[in-house]
């Protein structure tokens, strides 16, 4: 026996002008092999001619059937595409390409540049990990077994943002504390009373001893200080007592983020620091990307320790929660608990009082700004 390659050409087809085939059709091509022995071997050949290259499906972010996303935090990401159809002999297999532009058919059939990447794939989706810090594009073309493409179907895109979003600018209406200095990034801040800062230079080294983070999203003043030494001696900026005058709360804050645009922004209440991810007096209430609140709230009551909550999401669902706090909820004013002592000198009025005559008991710590006037009767001095 032997065996060797043989090429049938089929003078006789070309002749007869039927040597090319139809759209569509199939043809037969039948082979019998007979060696010495008169042993034979049939085997049949089958071939379909099809011109017309497979229909453009669609190719979206997200796994299938799934929304699609145009945002997202995790670089690990699943691209699904569906609807290319190829009637005569159907899809052979799908190559997708990642870029940050849709690519043109002969980027995709014949695959050149290190800046993209290509996966040849039989299945309709494909795990990938994206690598791009910018905005990347899917393009997905189908093959036919008669190894024709498609046209280009490619996504509307999608950005990858690891950041949460920035919120600055944090504002409560007649919150109060008590003015003190805090250092941040190697520069002095001089806190007001109303929780406002205003850079200050002192005659000393920063060190941030207490990092706040209420402090970073503070409003900015433009203040002029004209004793920056009596400032700059004031107490350190700490995890200090606020305080408010009712349970009228009116907030307002900047918010902003250069990768993805902001979900929705929420504001909740709550006991402690600790129920921040889940505020206890009242949870998480979308703003409507308004960017203030106002809530009277009953579960504020007198001389009851609350925490504000902010969260802002963006569309990539990253999140930043800041909290405000911890807020004492004031409503009466200090008490006089014993009269002051008034003393009459030569030329000197001497008026005198001790820590203890005045008090507030809502209040951590003395009081701290008493002032005073001197009159007679129905006339003041």
């Amino acid at each position: 026996c032997q065996q060797m390659n043989f090429t049938l050409v089929m003078n006789s087809l070309v002749i007869n002008n039927n040597h090319t085939g139809q759209h569509h059709r199939k043809y037969d091509i039948e082979l019998v092999v007979t060696n010495i022995a008169a042993l034979t071997t049939t085997k049949m050949v089958t071939i379909l001619i099809d011109e017309s290259a497979p229909e453009t499906g669609v190719v979206t972010e997200g796994t299938p059937g799934s929304p699609d996303i145009d945002y997202t935090s995790d670089r690990n990401l699943t691209i699904n595409w569906d609807g290319f159809i190829d009637h005569e002999s159907g899809i052979k297999f799908y190559r997708l390409g990642l870029s940050n532009a849709c690519l043109s058919l002969e980027s995709l059939w014949h695959p050149t540049g290190s800046n993209i990447q290509y996966h040849d794939t039989e299945q309709q989706s494909m795990r990938i990990v994206i690598n791009s810090s910018e905005k990347v594009y899917a393009s997905v073309i189908a093959f036919n077994y008669a190894l024709e493409p498609s046209s280009v179907a490619c996504s509307d895109g999608i950005v990858v943002d690891e950041s949460p979003p920035i919120i600055s600018n944090v504002s409560i209406l007649n919150l109060k504390t008590r003015p003190s200095i805090a250092c941040e990034d190697n520069k002095y801040w001089y806190v007001t009373d109303d929780l406002k800062k205003a850079s200050i230079s002192c005659n000393r080294k920063c060190e941030n001893r207490y990092y706040h983070d209420l402090l970073h999203v503070l409003p900015v003043l433009q203040l002029n200080i004209s004793d920056h030494e009596s400032v700059c001696r004031l107490t350190s900026f700490k995890n200090e007592f606020l305080y408010i005058g009712n349970d009228f709360l009116d907030l307002s804050w900047n918010i902003s983020d250069f990768e993805s645009p902001i979900g929705d922004v929420s504001v909740g209440v709550g006991s402690s620091k600790s129920s921040i991810l889940s505020p206890d007096i009242f949870g998480y209430m979308k703003t409507h990307y308004n960017t203030f609140y106002r809530v009277r709230h009953p579960g504020l009551a007198e001389n009851y320790v609350v925490f504000v909550f902010i969260k802002g999401v963006n569309k990539a669902n990253k999140e930043r929660i800041i909290s405000v706090g911890p807020i004492i909820i004031d409503e009466t004013p200090p008490l006089c608990l014993k009269q002051p002592t008034v003393e009459l000198t030569n030329d000197s009025i001497i008026v005198t009082w001790t820590d203890d005559d005045i008090t507030d008991t809502e209040q951590e710590g003395a009081v701290e700004k008493i002032f005073h006037r001197i009159g007679k009767i129905a006339k003041t001095i």
